[in-house]
């Protein structure tokens, strides 16, 4: 029954696109402009019912915009698998044009995938920026990540580390006001516990990183953070006690990470059993 299921939708998606083909190239130059949104919009639906990437699905995408070049979710879908696959220069022409059609919608989107895909800070605090004078007196949520927190990795990633703290903050407090601890990133933690250990003020970042635990006791990042701060202090107890946890934690495969890049200062094995191996030395 399952393979009888996948053989007819497999039947009616090569009908509706042989259809839609003919159509396209034939006579969708002739049709209304209400009649070419509603096709675009009609290729798009279909597209999302075949893997991204894929040559079909890019195709359909294609004809989207070719027949409605006005449909701002076509650029943007058409241009994700161009950045998935490393195609950098025909991604960023996409989304110029979704962000051309819909500035407020897609320009912080873009600043994103620079921040991460690209490491371009100042390309991405560009977008970020730009988006804010379209949204006056509100806090942009990229992707359901507050702009304030991207705007202190920007500035974390150029190395001011002022403004990095300066955002940090500003993302803990607005969220804080909002729904209490709740929704709080523990991982704004963890980058203002590496400012305050750039700086050497070891205690602060001891009392940073406690309060990043009472967010998220399941981060192994807090825990290194905290061990490596502990041993600066001479408190090798403590420390020891932290880089066991995040060992274990790292293990159970608890750490700040993303399945499709590598975030702003990822931890690894090797980081961890160079500190242990550090601790141990004074034990």
């Amino acid at each position: 029954m399952e393979n009888w299921w996948k053989y007819c939708l497999s039947g009616f998606l090569i009908l509706l696109m042989v259809s839609c083909d003919r159509l396209s190239n034939e006579t969708y130059h002739k049709l209304s402009e209400h009649e070419k949104r509603k096709l675009a919009s009609n290729y798009l639906g279909l597209s999302k019912l075949i893997e991204a990437g894929t040559p079909k699905n890019m195709r359909l995408l294609e004809k989207a915009a070719r027949i409605d070049p006005r449909n701002e979710l076509v650029w943007k879908e058409l241009a994700e698998p161009y950045l998935a696959r490393g195609f950098y220069k025909e991604w960023n022409e996409c989304y110029e044009k979704a962000i051309a059609l819909n500035p407020k919608a897609w320009q912080a989107w873009r600043g994103h995938s620079k921040l991460f895909y690209f490491r371009d800070y100042g390309g991405a605090l560009f977008d970020f920026d730009a988006t804010d004078t379209l949204t006056v007196d509100k806090t942009d949520y990229v992707r359901v990540t507050s702009v304030d927190y991207l705007r202190g990795l920007c500035y974390y990633g150029l190395k001011n580390y002022d403004k990095a703290k300066e955002y940090f903050d500003r993302y803990l407090e607005a969220e804080n006001g909002k729904t209490g601890t709740k929704e709080i990133d523990a991982t704004a933690h963890v980058y203002l516990g590496l400012i305050a250990n750039y700086f050497q003020d070891y205690t602060q970042a001891i009392k940073i990183l406690e309060e990043g635990i009472q967010l998220n006791d399941e981060l192994a990042d807090l825990h290194y953070h905290k061990a490596y701060a502990h041993f600066m202090e001479g408190e090798i107890t403590s420390a020891s006690a932290d880089i066991l946890t995040a060992k274990r934690l790292f293990e159970e495969k608890n750490y700040h990470k993303n399945l499709f890049y590598e975030v702003i200062e990822q931890i690894y094995e090797r980081d961890l059993s160079e500190l242990e191996a550090e601790i141990s030395c004074f034990q």
